[in-house]
């Protein structure tokens, strides 16, 4: 019988190791290949989350073509709180609603300018509404081409949990031209469907451990243990 009960805990405790955290799951992702359009939704989503559409600011009007691409970029704007300020951004982000705990990790991104579209952008993030910090900026130096952004740190972002909301905010600045476009492409190509990719560590509350080891408990005690 003793040998038994061990056999019991020790499921139980593989159990519990076993639902833990999962390391480097896309919580939310966006599709780059949606033109002509202001708002779309994600592509995938975790089991955790509930993502918000990606919306563009009114200052801004959608470029026809393969991707979120965008004109009228406000060539007055030279810094990412001016360009807030004339509706020139793109917002996406994601609502908890599970009962688990969530860790950030990274982001991926591709961003592409035309040779007379802003010249440089910002990324801030936002939890609950409260204080933004800048995750990433970008200085064209008057390039126009595509560039990869991948593993962008978000590790400063933890311990999120049920009813939390995270919100991305790009603004694109110091536009050569409202002709000028800029817009957002996926990373693989051809065929991807990742042109924005956020990642995460979830981890299961405490008391759903609990329920999968007892789980694992009755399971095993329904079946004869060979001793």
């Amino acid at each position: 019988m003793k040998k038994q009960m061990g056999l019991y805990l020790a499921v139980a405790g593989a159990s519990m190791v076993g639902a833990g955290s999962s390391v480097g799951e896309v919580l939310v992702q966006y599709d780059a290949a949606n033109n002509s359009v202001t708002s779309m939704a994600p592509v995938v989503e975790s089991s955790a989350v509930s993502g918000d559409d990606m919306v563009a600011g009114s200052g801004l009007g959608a470029q026809s073509g393969s991707t979120w691409n965008f004109r009228d970029w406000d060539t007055a704007s030279n810094s990412f709180a001016a360009a807030v300020a004339a509706d020139d951004f793109w917002r996406w982000g994601f609502d908890v609603t599970a009962a688990v705990t969530i860790d950030l990790t990274t982001m991926d991104i591709r961003l592409d300018r035309s040779g007379t579209g802003p010249d440089d952008f910002e990324i801030q993030v936002s939890v609950n509404g409260g204080p933004a910090t800048t995750v990433l900026t970008h200085d064209y130096a008057d390039s126009g081409s595509g560039v990869n952004f991948l593993g962008v740190d978000l590790s400063s972002i933890t311990g999120l949990t049920q009813g939390d909301s995270v919100v991305f905010t790009l603004a694109a600045f110091n536009s050569e031209s409202t002709a000028g476009t800029f817009d957002l492409e996926n990373i693989t190509f051809p065929g991807g469907n990742d042109g924005i990719v956020v990642n995460g560590t979830v981890i299961p509350e405490p008391a759903t451990l609990v329920l999968l080891g007892l789980g694992g408990l009755a399971m095993l005690r329904r079946r004869p243990v060979s001793l």
